[in-house]
């Protein structure tokens, strides 16, 4: 029997979501996945245990120093950037440039997200860049990714899960949230999580999908039948039926002319998304 054709991003997103809590076989007897990868790193890197833990549980943290150790060792600082003009006719102005680049870092932070792209690509394996159109990108947190090619993350289609507080999500209007590309308005969508049971455990406020990658042309206009793939770009949110199903709703959709995104490996390993933690 045929798989039914995916014809929207809210069965894609359930459909991925599903895929990517199982394991990947990267050698004969190693198996591997990216979510439980991170998860473990992260539960280590805080005292935690990958099985739980409560109060009478000693644990005696082995992990952290050694990451902080290889963070000093791999992390740099601003006065470690050294600008200068290479030409030969001009190199009198590099000092002027060298003045107004650690003015112009400092006043930017450029320092937090130096540290935040060295302590991820340090403890996971790799570090995620997103460029957010200012003056410094964003390190995107491995923990908030909720799909993609456990392979390859940039080469196909995944998923960022944020968890937005409503007066976070009515500031998207100025990004076209909730316009004329959206399912719903933003205070509509506000209001149906307002009555909602707390049951989704991972979630204070309301979650939202950004999803990247070359998908079908009818994600984007359902009257499209060809399987054309175009770049394109949903920030798409879900809530819960009176029968507990979840159901979708896009708050924004469009195409992009590039990937925004540029992913980092520490020590790689082939076939696998992320390289070769500081925590394995």
């Amino acid at each position: 029997m045929n798989k039914p054709r995916i014809t929207n991003i809210g069965d894609f997103i359930h459909e991925q979501e599903a895929l990517f809590s199982k394991d990947i076989r990267l050698f004969e007897n190693w198996n591997w996945n990216f979510k439980e990868h991170v998860r473990k790193a992260s539960l280590y890197m805080h005292s935690q245990l990958a099985n739980g833990k409560d109060d009478w549980t000693p644990v005696k943290n082995i992990t952290r120093p050694i990451l902080m150790l290889q963070e000093r060792a791999e992390g740099f600082d601003l006065k470690d950037i050294v600008i200068f003009i290479d030409d030969s006719t001009k190199y009198f102005k590099s000092l002027l440039v060298k003045m107004f680049f650690k003015k112009w870092a400092r006043e930017n932070a450029l320092d937090t997200v130096i540290d935040a792209m060295v302590r991820s690509f340090v403890i996971y394996g790799g570090a995620l860049l997103k460029n957010v159109n200012e003056v410094k990108p964003e390190v995107v947190e491995l923990k908030t990714i909720a799909f993609g090619d456990q392979r390859d993350l940039l080469a196909h289609p995944f998923g960022i899960i944020h968890d937005f507080a409503p007066s976070e999500l009515i500031e998207m209007e100025g990004k076209g949230w909730g316009g004329a590309t959206s399912d719903i308005s933003l205070t509509s969508l506000i209001d149906l999580h307002q009555n909602q049971p707390r049951n989704e455990a991972d979630y204070s406020g309301i979650p939202v999908y950004e999803v990247h990658g070359y998908l079908p042309e009818s994600f984007l206009d359902a009257s499209k039948t060809n399987e054309k793939l175009v770049l394109q770009t949903h920030m798409v949110s879900f809530y819960r039926k009176e029968n507990g199903d979840r159901a979708y709703v896009t708050l924004f959709k469009g195409t992009e002319k590039k990937l925004p995104f540029k992913l980092i490996k520490r020590d790689p390993i082939a076939g696998r998304a992320l390289g070769f933690g500081g925590a394995e």
